[in-house]
């Protein structure tokens, strides 16, 4: 850490009997400096009246709660930095005459429990400005989908960047990772692949699905599972150019649009849910089978779907209404959701109007966990390792709330 040290004397004031020593410090404690923490600085010649001692950090000033002629106690506020670290002057100020400058380093913490992370522009080219997607392959990287836009983080959510696809357009239906080093993307009838969420190669060996591809799964680099809106399932095994049908709806026509989403556990175990009608294609240890849902979903569209374990799964319709299947049995929950994401098959989270709530009995009852601030509106959520993350959008842009254990 490079340092700066001063001593200054005003030559502009008259000369009004006895001056102040020079400052000078000692040490600042605790060495790393953090929103929030309380500081103290200790040396001499630091006064010992609050109205003559000024202390500030990069101009903007302290609060001195604690003041002796050795002594100084301030406290950081909680959001001087917003995200990484702040380089910046430590400045104390005596009578105005004499001073003390260093270059000191303010490191962002985030807090425990929810929070407000930060903010995600809307997308100029975006088609909707509403999020359809997100994943969080690990804790740091998390991937986000707007119709033709996509955003990246690799701070766990506090800062994201969009991606350019130079013009190819995405509807942003599926997104798929096993580990963010090997990540699928739909960009309408091609996967564009990635191994950072930054740089993509797009329609890799020159394949293309059908007419849009809605729903994705992939465990490794060159294979996986892609599900196109016309009612085929592809099966990628080594080469995207070989893919296999590996299932094809009963509605398949190869003209007409029949799926809408996909949440695969892996490639024996999915669920598929209709763009038309009130019907959901099962995959459970290999074998298919397609279910009409119109007793518990009063919506042809699905809006939020997951699949948590082979016999587990929850999806949010567009009258938002909250859908569970658990052991071969379709129920509507009393409880409605914009959005829904379970971590196992008794924990998980909602988002309805602007509270964020939370289940441990799969949904039989809920707790409110955060109150969004007005306007504000989740629309996928997504948890791993006791994190989760909730992006949605308000009158002017997009938002991050994330809950740190």
């Amino acid at each position: 850490m490079s340092l700066l040290f001063s001593c200054s004397k005003s030559d502009s004031k008259p000369d009004s009997g006895p001056k102040p020593e020079s400052v000078i410090v000692t040490t600042i404690s605790p060495d790393r400096l953090t929103n929030g923490i309380q500081v103290t600085v200790t040396g001499k010649n630091f006064g010992t009246d609050t109205a003559k001692t000024h202390l500030s950090l990069e101009n903007q000033k302290m609060v001195i709660t604690a003041l002796t002629n050795t002594s100084i106690t301030f406290t950081i506020p909680e959001k001087f930095v917003q995200t990484g670290q702040k380089d910046c002057f430590i400045k104390i100020e005596v009578e105005g005459l004499y001073s003390y400058s260093r270059w000191v380093s303010i490191y962002y913490v985030e807090p425990k429990g929810w929070f407000y992370a930060g903010i995600i522009p809307n997308g100029s080219g975006a088609g909707s400005q509403i999020f359809t997607n997100l994943i969080f392959p690990t804790d740091s990287l998390g991937i986000a989908q707007r119709e033709n836009s996509i955003y990246r983080t690799y701070d766990g959510g506090i800062t994201w960047n969009a991606s350019d696809f130079n013009g190819v357009y995405s509807y942003g239906y599926a997104i798929s990772s096993s580990d963010g080093k090997n990540i699928w993307l739909e960009l309408k009838d091609k996967v564009a692949v990635s191994t950072d969420g930054s740089t993509w190669t797009i329609g890799p060996e020159k394949s293309s699905f059908g007419w849009l591809i809605i729903g994705l799964y992939t465990s490794a680099p060159a294979n996986g599972l892609i599900a196109s809106t016309l009612g085929r399932l592809y099966d990628v095994d080594g080469r995207f150019a070989g893919a296999t049908v590996k299932y094809q709806s009963a509605k398949y026509d190869g003209s007409s649009g029949v799926w809408d989403r996909m949440s695969a556990l892996d490639k024996n175990n999915l669920i598929l849910t209709s763009n038309n009608s009130k019907y959901v294609v099962l995959e459970k240890a290999g074998v298919f089978s397609e279910v009409d849902i119109s007793s518990v979903s009063s919506a042809t569209y699905i809006k939020a779907l997951q699949m948590v374990d082979a016999n587990t799964v929850f999806l949010v319709n567009f009258n938002n209404e909250l859908v569970k299947y658990a052991g071969n049995t379709w129920t509507k929950l009393t409880q409605q959701a914009n959005a829904v994401y379970f971590t196992d098959n008794t924990t998980g989270y909602i988002a309805y109007n602007n509270k964020i709530l939370k289940t441990t009995d799969g949904g039989a009852s809920w707790n409110e966990q955060f109150t969004l601030n007005a306007n504000d509106k989740v629309a996928v959520l997504c948890a791993r390792n006791g994190k989760v993350w909730a992006l949605g959008n308000n009158n002017t842009q997009g938002f991050v709330v994330k809950y740190n254990p």
